[in-house]
């Protein structure tokens, strides 16, 4: 993953979320995740675009997102719901 500058916990909705990781998330090069079971891991989750972009990548790659485990969720239940994130 590529670095992203500023705060993404600053932005409002999940749209300027999406835009701002688009493009920054990938498998990293050498790395061969085909067919491999993975479990999501992130520390806080507000609208899951990070989330759902990562399972995306990895899915493309040819793995099988399992999952997404957090420590919390912040903002708003009406942001989404991440139950079909790695189906």
């Amino acid at each position: 993953m590529r670095s992203v500058s500023g705060k993404a916990v600053q932005l409002r909705g999940a749209a300027a979320r999406a835009r701002r990781v688009s493009g920054h998330i990938q498998v990293t090069p050498g790395k061969d995740v085909a067919g491999q079971a993975i479990i999501l891991i992130d520390d806080i989750v507000t609208t899951g675009s990070t989330a759902r972009q990562c399972a995306a990548v990895l899915r493309e790659a040819g793995a099988k997102p399992l999952t997404v485990l957090a420590l919390a969720r912040a903002g708003e239940r009406s942001q989404g719901d991440l139950s079909s994130v790695c189906d």
